[in-house]
């Protein structure tokens, strides 16, 4: 809501996701997740991509056709704030 508040430009929406496990005794093994979707209105999905991660707290996300996806399971409670900056700051 707070991301939605500040780009009303963007649908944005929460998804189920499958989060991927690294390598390691697990390769390819997945997690159930969320993750929020962005759909740009003006940006591509791979430049609003590139600016969450050159934002002064850098947000890994992937894209998925034209969306951009921040997958929840790698953000901390604590860390929310990082994910909603990083998006004020997007131009």
């Amino acid at each position: 809501e707070r991301i939605a508040a500040d780009h009303p430009d963007w649908t944005i929406t929460i998804e189920k996701t499958a989060a991927r496990l690294g390598g390691g005794a697990l390769p390819g093994s997945e997690l159930p997740s969320y993750a929020i979707q962005i759909i740009p209105e003006v940006l591509s999905a791979n430049a609003l991509a590139l600016q969450l991660r050159q934002a002064t707290v850098p947000i890994i996300p992937r894209i998925k056709d034209t969306a951009v996806l921040i997958d929840m399971r790698t953000v901390m409670d604590n860390e929310t704030d990082d994910v909603v900056n990083a998006c004020r700051s997007i131009t």
